[in-house]
């Protein structure tokens, strides 16, 4: 598998460790195929095929973790910033949503005025905050270090 060199950034710090994360989403995606039908999204089925909005906040994060989630098979829209996000979801509803993720490269003020909103306009929906160690938004349904995915795939792999 041809991996692009931008991908060891962000907390993976060589090849073996990345061979080791994409190992570990193989893993994942094999589980889920185990899991008896009805209990949770097949990946290899089109109609099944989970709508991920992540918002980041830098360019690289965005297309870190977007590239990531397309590879496990789940559809992604992806904008920097909460206007992008807010304009975007405002103009185009989107109510087949299975999951919003919020960056961790913003003041803790932006992100949980991010998740605030979310919350209120698309109540039925999981939010996941991927955090800075040590901080946490009270209002997402999900909190998450950002460093690692072993610390948020979890989250979303129960989708």
């Amino acid at each position: 598998m041809l991996v692009p060199s931008h991908l060891n950034s962000n907390g993976i710090k060589n090849d073996l460790e990345f061979d080791w994360l994409l190992c570990l989403a193989s893993a994942l995606q094999s589980f889920q195929r185990l899991r008896p039908a009805g209990t949770a999204h097949m990946l290899n089925e089109p109609h099944a095929i989970k709508r991920i909005f992540q918002i980041a906040y830098t360019e690289q994060l965005r297309s870190e973790k977007a590239e990531l989630l397309r590879h496990l098979g789940y559809a992604v829209i992806s904008v920097i910033g909460n206007e992008a996000a807010k304009v975007l979801l405002s103009t185009n509803p989107h109510n087949d949503l299975a999951l919003f993720i919020v960056g961790h490269a913003a003041s803790e003020r932006t992100r949980k005025e991010m998740v605030d909103w979310l919350k209120v306009k698309y109540p039925k929906v999981k939010v996941l905050a991927l955090n800075p160690p040590n901080s946490q938004l009270p209002s997402a349904d999900y909190n998450a270090i950002h460093n690692g995915l072993e610390n948020w795939l979890p989250f979303v792999s129960t989708l």
